[in-house]
């Protein structure tokens, strides 16, 4: 617990602290109604305790006069809410002024010129260039959470828009809140929730460290159980990374999205990583044959390719076509789909695998029977969660529902492969029985050639007369390896 919290203040202390989620940019277009910002305010309703409410500050600045004639048409701010939005956006068959109607007599029209007193407007001058400036803001008070669209029009005006602004949208009124002030309500807990599973984490680590510490000592330290410590690494990197991003957020208000994308494209890659060992194990490698056959390697390899070049395709297709104006989940694309129709792919290629092998090898259906059900649902969870976050779950609570089910699913999956290759006297269900001094070349090969074994140790230390690795010289021969002996024994 105690390296878990110095490596987050290590990172916190490397930000700068400033005040807010900050949205800031140049507006210069020829459209009169233009999308700024989204976000979810928390409404009068979720105050879960004092200062929380949902605030929007705004500064706007734009030249007094453009092209040599004063800006004499009004600028606004407007505000929509998600259930109006859908009617106005992209709204390709109403006029900026139709858009602008749909929300009179709401109170969420605001002036952005100084016609109007309590616009917050006053003349500044940039370079000797006068200027207006306008600075206001609102709290939200309605029953519940909401998404809130900013827009900034000027219907009237025959040149488009042209202004600078600057928006600071929070849900909490105390600066020192890192947990909720710069949040969108869909964001709240995320980071909570990461850290919590870095900790969960780092513990399941350590004990994925003494397991390999007794496997290496047995002699029994698999290339499945590397992969499965890989998985594991790529996942508290990625938690690591993503506690980052949401700190820097909290304090700083700016998502830095490089590293939200990095985070969650390492938590991909150790998925990857983990599905392809669930389908070795499947086919029996490290427990009932020494190597894969050549045509398997090939085909393990190309799937892993897909696999990784599927979502890399599909963070670059959230990155460069998703419309900031939707609230979009990453699987609305089509490499998303892909990306799910290849993990059912692969629960059928494990299913199909894992029939084979018990076929083949009955003795193992201890181990492989709970093997088969628990990773069928884990397999079958991430389509599901897919699923329900595009139909079941409302758009305000999307994000952090899916974070935190997602986390769950993939820590599952770890824990159950730990469990069932934790090395007990009381795990009927421990798959090892071959040590790694029985094969000499245990590396997925060419199964043209012979591989040596140790032939007077089997059955983790006991001698047996008949022991299949021992040749009828009593000598060490090349011999098959693509199935192991059926061995059973104690392990601690």
């Amino acid at each position: 617990m105690r390296v878990v919290l110095m490596i987050w203040f290590c990172i916190i202390s490397l930000i700068q602290l400033s005040q807010g989620k900050i949205v800031s940019g140049v507006i210069d277009s020829d459209s009169n109604w233009v999308f700024v910002a989204r976000f979810c305010f928390l409404g009068s309703a979720d105050s879960s305790k004092p200062g929380h409410v949902g605030r929007l500050s705004w500064s706007v600045t734009y030249n007094m006069s453009r092209d040599g004639e004063k800006s004499s048409t009004p600028h606004y701010l407007l505000l929509y809410p998600d259930d109006d939005w859908e009617t106005v956006y992209p709204g390709d068959s109403l006029n900026c002024t139709q858009k602008k109607d749909v929300l009179s007599g709401t109170g969420n029209i605001h002036w952005i010129s100084p016609v109007k007193a309590f616009s917050g407007c006053k003349e500044i001058d940039i370079d000797g260039v006068p200027h207006y400036k306008c600075e206001a803001g609102k709290t939200f008070g309605t029953p519940t959470e909401k998404w809130w669209y900013i827009v900034i029009e000027n219907c009237a005006s025959t040149q488009g828009i042209k202004v600078e602004y600057e928006m600071t949208m929070t849900n909490s009124l105390n600066d020192e809140d890192i947990f909720f002030q710069h949040y969108s309500a869909d964001e709240f807990f995320i980071l909570q929730t990461d850290i919590g599973f870095l900790v969960i984490y780092f513990l399941m680590a350590g004990l994925s460290l003494y397991v390999t510490y007794s496997l290496v000592t047995l002699q029994l330290f698999h290339i499945t159980y590397k992969m499965y410590l890989a998985s594991l690494a790529l996942q508290i990197i990625s938690l690591i990374v993503q506690v980052a991003y949401w700190s820097n957020y909290g304090l700083t208000g700016i998502p830095k999205d490089f590293w939200k994308y990095l985070g969650r494209f390492l938590e991909f890659v150790s998925v990857i990583v983990f599905v392809v060992l669930l389908i070795l194990m499947a086919k029996g490698y490290t427990i009932t044959r020494g190597r894969i056959r050549k045509i398997g390697v090939i085909k393990i390899i190309v799937f892993s390719v897909i696999y990784c070049l599927i979502t890399v395709a599909m963070f670059i297709w959230e990155a460069t076509t998703f419309d900031a104006g939707k609230v979009l989940f990453i699987y609305q694309s089509v490499p998303g789909y892909c990306l799910i129709a290849v993990r059912i792919l692969a629960w059928l290629w494990f299913c199909y695998a894992t029939f084979f092998t018990v076929k083949n090898y009955p003795e193992k259906k201890m181990f492989y029977l709970p093997f088969f059900v628990i990773f069928c649902v884990w397999f079958w969870a991430g389509p599901i969660v897919t699923f329900i976050a595009f139909n079941g779950i409302p758009k305000w609570t999307r994000e952090k529902t899916v974070n935190g089910v997602n986390l769950f699913v993939i820590f599952f999956g770890h824990l159950v492969f730990m469990i069932l290759t934790w090395p007990s006297q009381a795990n009927e269900n421990f798959p090892y029985h071959v040590k790694t001094t029985q094969i000499t070349d245990a590396s997925l090969g060419d199964p043209s050639k012979g591989v040596a074994y140790d032939a007077d140790i089997s059955n983790h230390g006991r001698r047996d007369s008949q022991n299949i690795f021992t040749t009828s010289s009593g000598t060490n021969q090349p011999v098959n390896v693509d199935r192991f002996p059926h061995e059973t024994g104690d392990y601690i």
